[in-house]
């Protein structure tokens, strides 16, 4: 009857503001994403993030199950790589500074 009406009907307004109030918080992430203090990061992120839901939006679950775990794997393998060229740069230095000594 009336009562089940309005349970419904509120139940519908709960999720709505809830749907709302998520879709807020997600613009206000955004927002503060653009106004970080490093705007050269902050684009190069908001960029990466437009395409990813772009690719998310066009893709097919099981190929975008497989971007998503190369993506979260490749930090690794990047920094990895950053590390080697830093002790290389290290060692490099070390070695001038040890032809200048003797």
């Amino acid at each position: 009857g009336v009562l089940s009406r309005l349970r419904r009907a509120r139940a519908t307004a709960v999720e709505s503001q809830n749907l709302l109030r998520d879709y807020v918080r997600l613009g206000e992430q955004c927002r503060g994403l653009v106004e970080w203090s490093r705007p050269g990061a902050s684009l190069a992120v908001f960029a990466g993030l437009t395409l990813f839901l772009v690719v998310a939006a066009r893709m097919r679950a099981d190929y975008l199950g497989v971007l998503v775990v190369l993506a979260t794997m490749a930090p690794g393998a990047i920094l990895s790589v950053e590390r080697r060229a830093a002790r290389a740069k290290r060692s490099a230095r070390c070695r001038r500074a040890a032809k200048k000594c003797n």
